[in-house]
């Protein structure tokens, strides 16, 4: 029994260390987190006057980032990284940023001399590409300041459609670009599949061609037996009307360069470019260079003499990582439910949305 009774007391006092050990690992664990996130940054953080964003401090053309006086001009770094419209990219967010730039007391009135719109991006929801892009016009515009593009990797569809507010535009040699188009995400109907099956589905509506195309219902027929088509005229309309906007405006900002309404209709389409050849019909305008180019460029544009010191800010969206822990838990649950409802991957994000958007599985 004596025996016994030492086991038993070893084996607690090991449980104990080992749980002990564990609360230390996990804290050791959550600290190295923590500075690799902060190492993922892309920059020196610093206080902002709004707790959901960060100020962050980025190399400039010679690879310096340290804090610079008060007095130093500042080119201010925008990102548009990532799906339109979702997550951190939206016009929201983006608006908040330049906000920040121009009123917070860290950076005095007049330091901003110019602005470098950094772009990798496929695009995203029209609503936010046009917001975005006013954004800059309005930016650019107010504060007499030029705006430059940026692009490392991919600027397409909405990415190119802000992209068209900048004054001149960079990309490095593997940088893809174009993309002008818009679309709507498919329909899909499982009426036949359900009659199949025994499964029926009641869908209730009023209004004549409230229901676009249903899901789970028979698609409404004309007196022949065929699909109506009228049911989602308007959204065939409004894809035009989207679409003119799109080569509309990039006409009016491309075509001293060459690229022009006509070709993008006729020629181009939607189609991508690498860099060489997307300056060559005009999509951009310096290819096969990197950042440093384009801030060395944008500095002597902004009136920064080539002697003079200036500093590169950014203001960043933030997030704990546990609210992005949380969010991808969210967003990985409710795509697995949408997959086992339809029977395919389904994300779902942009359902009944018009599209800027390049996807290369189309």
């Amino acid at each position: 029994m004596e025996i016994v009774k030492e086991s038993i007391f070893v084996s607690a006092i090991r449980s104990f260390f080992n749980a002990f050990l564990a609360m230390i690992g996990i804290e050791i664990g959550l600290i190295v987190l923590f500075f690799i996130i902060m190492g993922f940054s892309g920059g020196t953080p610093t206080t902002a006057p709004n707790e959901n964003f960060v100020m962050e401090l980025l190399p400039d053309s010679e690879g310096n980032s340290s804090l610079l006086d008060e007095s130093a001009p500042v080119l201010l770094q925008v990102d548009v990284d990532g799906i339109i419209g979702l997550d951190d990219t939206t016009s929201d967010i983006f608006e908040t940023g330049l906000r920040l730039s121009q009123h917070t007391p860290l950076i005095k009135s007049g330091r901003i001399k110019g602005v470098l719109l950094n772009i990798n991006s496929p695009g995203g929801v029209t609503t936010d590409s046009d917001e975005m892009y006013k954004a800059v016009l309005r930016y650019k515009e107010k504060y007499k300041v030029p705006v430059y593009v940026y692009s490392s990797g991919l600027c397409a569809s909405g990415g190119y459609y802000i992209a068209c507010a900048g004054d001149k535009f960079y990309a490095s040699p593997t940088t893809l670009v174009g993309s002008v188009g818009v679309k709507m995400v498919p329909f899909f109907n499982y009426y036949g599949l359900m009659e199949k099956y025994g499964v029926k589905a009641v869908e209730i509506s009023e209004g004549k061609y409230k229901v676009k195309y249903p899901s789970f219902t028979q698609p409404a027929q004309d007196a022949n037996g065929k699909p109506d088509d009228a049911s989602y005229e308007d959204l065939i309309e409004i894809t035009k009307q989207l679409y003119d906007q799109f080569v509309t405006l990039v006409d009016a900002s491309r075509n001293k360069a060459g690229l022009t309404k006509d070709k993008l209709i006729n020629q181009y389409g939607a189609q991508v470019y690498l860099a060489t050849k997307a300056a060559e019909l005009g999509y951009i305008d310096v290819a096969n260079v990197y950042r440093e180019q384009a801030l060395t460029d944008l500095a002597a544009v902004s009136g920064i003499d080539a002697n003079t010191k200036y500093q590169v800010l950014r203001f960043k969206h933030k997030r704990s990582p546990l609210q992005t822990l949380v969010m991808s838990s969210c967003d990985m649950w409710t795509m697995k439910v949408k997959e086992w409802i339809y029977g395919f991957k389904h994300d779902g994000v942009f359902e009944g949305k018009f599209l800027y958007y390049c996807d290369y599985a189309d």
